[in-house]
Order: C-alpha cells, then sequence, then structure tokens
C-alpha cells in the first residue's frame, strides 16, 4: 500500500504538508493517548477550522479509469469542549 498522505498523523509535529486554518498537531493526552506521538487538534482560532491536503492521483489515472485500483481513506476525529 502507498501513502498519498503527507504527515495524516501529524507526526511531524506540526502541519506540514497541509493548508490549515486553526488545526494544530500536538502530543496527545486524554482519550488521544495511544494514537501516536502527535495528534491533530482543533486550535483557539477561528470557529471553524479546516485541514486540506491535495493529493496528484494523476498518474493513477489508467487504474482509476479501469476500476483496478483502491482507495481507502480513515479519520479519528476528537473534540473536546474545555469552556476556556
Amino acid at each position: 500500500m502507498t501513502e498519498l498522505v503527507t504527515n495524516g498523523g501529524a507526526e511531524t509535529g506540526d502541519t506540514t504538508g497541509w493548508l490549515s486554518t486553526g488545526i494544530e498537531a500536538g502530543s496527545p493526552g486524554g482519550f488521544a493517548r495511544g494514537f501516536g506521538d502527535f495528534t491533530f487538534t482543533g486550535g483557539r482560532g477561528p470557529t471553524t477550522q479546516t485541514l486540506f491536503q491535495a493529493i496528484d492521483v494523476s498518474n493513477l489515472s489508467a487504474q482509476i479509469d479501469s476500476g483496478t485500483i483502491q482507495a481507502n481513506f480513515s479519520i479519528y476525529l476528537l473534540s473536546l469542549e474545555t469552556g476556556q
């Protein structure tokens, strides 16, 4: 399996590879423990926050067109309101 997402698990400790508005990477705590050394988390920024990455799959167009390729995507999302 080939990983197409850059820094998909926040493993660089920041948002390298992503366009981010308010999302940060930090050391996990609480419910997020066990998911790795870093996790993405909503920061104390704007009410609406995004994390975006464009992935070029044009080199796979023949496999996509013929239906002989699969893609898997999953996400763990945790949002806690701290009252702060």
